[in-house]
C-alpha cells in the first residue's frame, strides 16, 4: 500500500511540476491572418463598398473607398501589444495618408483623440498612441521608401512602461517613450477597442487605397527585439520573452528617435501578466520528488 501511494504521489507531484515549468509556455499570440484560404476566421469585410477590399492569391487588395478589415479580437485591458503586418504598395494616392490601422473604443475622433494607430504618408512610417492629446513624444514618425516589389515586414510593439518601437524587415527604425501620465495601452483604445486594418475615423477618406495585405499577427505582449524577426512564425514565441529558436536580430545603428530611447522592454512579463516559472516552486517540486521516489517519504498505516 505504501508504495502505491508514494507512486501516485509522484505521478502528482511530476504533473505539478510540469505545469509550474511549462505553464509561461503560453503562446502570447492573438491572432494570425495569413489569408491563404480566403478571409480567415475571425476577420470581417466591412463598410459600404465591401466589394472593393478582395482576398484573393493569398493577399487582401483595398481597390479604394468605403471598405476596410475588422478583427474580433479583444485587447480590452491589455498593458502590451505587438501588431505585425507584411505590406505592399505603401502609396499616397489620394494626398492624405494610408491608414493601416486604428485601434480605439471611439466612433469619431473629432472629440478628442484615444487610438493606437499606423499610417503611411510622403514616404514616412507613422505610428501614434493617441489618448485625449498629442504629446511630442507619443508617436514616431521615419522614412520608410516603398519597396517597388515585393513586402515590407512591419512591426510595432508597445510595451506597460510606455516604449513605443517599430520595426521594418527586421530592424528597429524607431523608438520613443511616452512619458504624460494616461498613455498606457489600456486607456488609450478604451473599454470596447474595435481593431480596424486599413481605416481610421477621422473621416470618410483615410481608407487604405491599394494597400495590399499579405499577413496580419497580433500579439498580448511586446516581443522583444530577438523575437521580431520571428513574428510571423507564431510557434517561435512565447510568453517568457524567448524564441524557440531564435534569429539574430538586425538593429539599425542610430534608429530615429523622438527622445533619447530607453531599451524596450525585455517581454519577461506578458501583457496578459503571465510572468516566468517560480524558481522556488520548481525547486520545492524536485525536492518533493526526491524524497519519495527515495523512499525517505514514508507513508504511515493507520493504527486501530
Amino acid at each position: 500500500m505504501k508504495k502505491i501511494l508514494a507512486l501516485v504521489m509522484t505521478v502528482v507531484m511530476v504533473a505539478c511540476l510540469a505545469s509550474v515549468i511549462f505553464a509561461d509556455e503560453k503562446s502570447p499570440l492573438l491572432a494570425h491572418y495569413t489569408f491563404n484560404d480566403g478571409l480567415d476566421k475571425g476577420l470581417s469585410i466591412e463598410g459600404a463598398e465591401k466589394d472593393n477590399l478582395v482576398v484573393k492569391d493569398g493577399v487582401a487588395t483595398h481597390g479604394g473607398g468605403d471598405a476596410w478589415l475588422k478583427s474580433d479580437v479583444s485587447i480590452k485591458g491589455l498593458s502590451e501589444i505587438t501588431v505585425a503586418m507584411k505590406l505592399k504598395n505603401l502609396t499616397n494616392k489620394d494626398g492624405g495618408g494610408q491608414w493601416i490601422y486604428d485601434f480605439t473604443s471611439q466612433e469619431s475622433h473629432s472629440d478628442g483623440e484615444h487610438y493606437f494607430g499606423l499610417f503611411w504618408e510622403n514616404g514616412k512610417i507613422i505610428a501614434e498612441v493617441h489618448s485625449g492629446g498629442r504629446p511630442a513624444d507619443s508617436g514616431i514618425s521615419v522614412e520608410l521608401a516603398d519597396k517597388a516589389d515585393g513586402f515590407t515586414d512591419l512591426v510595432v510593439t508597445f510595451t506597460k512602461d510606455k516604449v513605443l518601437t517599430v520595426y521594418a524587415d527586421g530592424k528597429a527604425i524607431g523608438t520613443t517613450t511616452i512619458s504624460e501620465d494616461g498613455y498606457d495601452l489600456a486607456t488609450t483604445v478604451g473599454d470596447a477597442p474595435v481593431l480596424q486594418f486599413a481605416k481610421h475615423n477621422w473621416g470618410g477618406t483615410n481608407y487604405a487605397s491599394g494597400l495590399v495585405f499579405d499577413e496580419i499577427a497580433i500579439y498580448s505582449s511586446a516581443l522583444t527585439a530577438e523575437q521580431v524577426p520571428n513574428a510571423f512564425d507564431p510557434s517561435k514565441i512565447t510568453s517568457a520573452g524567448t524564441s524557440e529558436t531564435p534569429s539574430t536580430p538586425s538593429t539599425s545603428e542610430t534608429p530615429s528617435t523622438s527622445e533619447t530611447p530607453n531599451t524596450p522592454s525585455s517581454g519577461a512579463t506578458s501583457g496578459n501578466g503571465n510572468g516566468g516559472a517560480s524558481q522556488t516552486g520548481v525547486a520545492t517540486v524536485a525536492l518533493a520528488i526526491a524524497a519519495i521516489t527515495s523512499g525517505a517519504y514514508v507513508v504511515s498505516k493507520k493504527r486501530h
